[in-house]
Formats: structure tokens, sequence, C-alpha cells
């Protein structure tokens, strides 16, 4: 079989920059290296105390791109250490007056990143993956760019073998990128790029958790010797494999999702797999609550670092939490932006409060396997998010071929600074485990 057709009009550097657009530049800071003998083959971008990018020539909508089609962006990259900023290739879409609408990442480099050899990173994009093309999208362009926020960007990175070519449709390319759903005082999102989790929390019109594509919702694995992989974790080239989705709105399945829909109940239903990890995970909305349902199955033996249920980035507004642990004991503290876990406990349940907003919401724990270590986490991060983390098999290794049940409750509410605590506990207390 043929291998696919590169798009891209300008594939290497055997013209030096030719067909190369810098922005910002300049050209002095990109050098055109001999690779296996052959000129051309790759390029060194090494800004030193500057922002520089590299773009690829365009794909223009109409000619090369097709937004009913499926492609896969890829690049070998290789890295000699960055000192400040960031380094990213990523895939960005522009509107006909060359606006920016969109950037998807595929690999990203850090000061914290150690340096590598050369290495392939992919990157699906268009129809039916979680990286949709804007319906305004006029041009694409593959982008390896330098970021530092006070402009002092430094690292030398390699690049060679930029390509573009078609790829099959994914199994849900009639569904939309996302859906949005009004369910009472209930507005919620869910996310295609985060292979469908929930990405937003408003109650009564008010934001009470992060709607922003990075501040993941859902679950997520962290494999030994490769990091996340799960819900928009993509940056270690092994993602969720989303096999079934199912959305049901007041009873009646979709078999085509709209975009967004004004309901007295919304269910989520999928079934992937985090590697050997079976994940039956439903997301119920009604009644002013979100209930959450895992069902884990591992089909081979695998090892964790750990694993991350029902991620909530709570916004920076939540100012307090407070909970009660599994032997009955009630704690409570503050947030203070200092980058550590609270908690980290099993718990009956847990809530944060935000005394700006008056509001809350209480997470209650209704199904864990009772031999087996877990705890609920909230992350205290200044600027991001308060962040909810229900967290096990930390070094541990998945039971074979056993079904293990996760599920919780969450239920925002309304309060006084002074009231809050024993508003939470009433919440709590009024969701218990409902019977099979």
């Amino acid at each position: 079989m043929a291998a696919p057709r590169n798009l891209l009009p300008v594939q290497d550097f055997a013209n030096g920059l030719t067909g190369w657009q810098l922005k910002p530049g300049p050209a002095e800071l990109a050098t055109v290296l001999a690779e296996d003998d052959k000129v051309g083959q790759a390029v060194k971008l090494a800004p030193v105390a500057r922002i520089f990018g590299l773009n690829s020539a365009p794909l223009t909508v109409g000619q090369e791109i097709d937004l009913e089609h499926a492609y896969t962006a890829s690049a070998a990259i290789k890295s000699a250490g960055l000192q400040q900023g960031i380094f990213a290739f990523s895939v960005c879409a522009y509107d006909q007056a060359g606006k920016r609408l969109s950037q998807m990442s595929a690999h990203n480099l850090s000061t914290a990143s150690k340096p590598h050899d050369w290495v392939v990173k992919k990157l699906g994009f268009g129809k039916g993956t979680a990286n949709a093309l804007p319906e305004a999208t006029h041009t694409v362009r593959l982008r390896f760019s330098f970021y530092e926020k006070s402009g002092k960007a430094t690292g030398t990175v390699l690049v060679r073998g930029a390509s573009v070519v078609e790829r099959e449709l994914g199994p849900f390319p009639t569904w939309p990128r996302g859906i949005v759903a009004d369910v009472g005082d209930l507005e919620i999102r869910f996310e295609s790029r985060s292979f469908w989790t929930l990405y937003r929390l408003n109650y009564q019109k008010v934001p009470l958790c992060v709607d922003r594509f990075g501040s993941h919702y859902g679950t997520v694995a962290n494999f030994p010797g490769t990091g996340f992989i799960g819900s928009g974790h993509t940056e270690n080239q092994e993602t969720e494999e989303l096999l079934e989705l199912e959305l049901t709105v007041d009873g009646k399945p979709q078999s085509t999702p709209l975009a967004s829909y004004d309901c007295d109940r919304i269910q989520l239903r999928k079934r992937s797999q985090l590697r050997a990890l079976q994940m039956d995970t439903l997301v119920t909305v009604a009644d002013n609550r979100i209930v959450e349902d895992v069902r884990m199955r591992a089909r081979d033996t695998t090892k964790l670092n750990l694993i991350y249920h029902f991620m909530h980035p709570w916004t920076t507004q939540m100012s307090g939490f407070a909970a009660e642990l599994t032997d009955g004991t009630r704690i409570s503290g503050v947030f203070v932006d200092d980058k550590k876990q609270k908690i980290c406990k099993p718990l009956k349940w847990s809530a944060v409060y935000s005394r700006e907003l008056g509001k809350g919401g209480v997470t209650v724990v209704w199904d864990v396997p009772a031999d087996l270590p877990w705890e609920t986490r909230y992350w205290d991060m200044p600027k991001r998010y308060r962040k909810h983390y229900f967290t096990t098999f930390v070094g541990k290794e998945v039971p074979l071929d056993r079904e293990l049940r996760y599920r919780i409750v969450t239920i925002p509410f309304t309060a006084t600074a002074e009231e809050w605590q024993a508003k939470a506990a009433e919440v709590a207390a009024s969701a218990p485990r409902p019977a099979e």
C-alpha cells in the first residue's frame, strides 16, 4: 500500500527557509543542517532571549484541506534543552483575514523537560477527531515556536520530517465539537477534545469550575515511564481510545447530537480504554446535581503511578474547604495559593466554598471498592484552580479482570459565609447513596 501523500507544499529545508514563514524571526535563529548526508533535511531553531516562531507554508481549505475530512500532522523533534520559556509544536487554524482561530498542541517542552534525541510527534485534527477545525478556518499551518512571557525564550530544538496526511474519519464524525446543556440551575458542557468529559459547571449562571482547555475533568491514569494518559492529556502521544458513545436527553437517545440542549435530564455514556484499562463512564445531570459513575476493569497486568477520577477544577474564587472523614471526623481549612494538596484522606464527602460568590459545591462519595485504598485531594494552585482529585492506585497494580466501581455526586449550593459549612453538611446528608 502506498504511503499517504504529504499535503505540505514545502516539506523540508533543501531550499533553505523558502516556503517557510518566520513569525517572528529573524532568520539567523534558524540554521539549516545536513542529516543522513542530505542537506536541508533538518533545521536548528535556537533563540536567545526572544520570542521566535517558524510556520509551515499554508494548507488552504478547499484546496489541500477539507473541513469534512481528518488529518494527522507529524514532525520529528530533537531537543538540546530550554533555558527559559517553552517550546511548542502545534497545528494552527487561521481565518481568511489571517487571525489565528485555534492552536492545537502536538508536543510541548519547558525548562523542566530533559533534552531528548529525535522523536516523532503526531496530532490528529479535523472532523471526528478531538481537534476539530473551527468552521471559519481558511488556512492551516504547522508551527514550531518558543515563548516566554517577558520575551526571553532561550533554547535549542531541531525539526525535520514535517508532514500532514489525510486519515480515516474517527468513529463519531457526526458528533459536534462540544455539547452545552442547560439543566435546571446547572449549565454544563461536554468536550470532545478530552474524549468527551465534562468541561463546565455553572450554577445559577455563575461559573464554579474552570472552563478552559487544559484544566481537565474526568479520569486520567499515570503510567510508569510514560506519564498521563486519558481525558485531555495527549502530551505523551498516547491517548484515551474511545470505543462507544451514547447521549440521552430527557429519556430520548440522540443518534446525531446537537451542540446545545435545554432539558431536564442529560446522560453521557462512554466506553473507552487507557491501555489495558477498560473504562465504562456514565455522567448524569438532573435535579441540580451531577452523578459520575466509573466502572473500571484491567484486561492485562497494569502497574500505575496513580489514577485520578472525577477531576473538577473549581475556580480560584473558592476560598475554603470542608470535609467529613470516613470515621465521622469533620475537618476544614482555607485555600492559600501554596500549590499544595489539601486533605489527602478518604472521605464521606467534601465541599468547597467561595465567600466572594456565596456559592460552593459538595461532592459525596457513593461507591468505592471496600478493600482498596483511595483518597480525596484538592490541589491549591494559584491563578489556575482548586482542583478535586479522587486518587487511587498510587504506585499499585490494578487487580486483573475485576470490575471496580467508583461513583460520586456533586451538588452546588448557596450559603452565607457564616453558615456554609453547616449548609454543606446538610446538602451531603440529603444525598445518601441510592438503593440499586
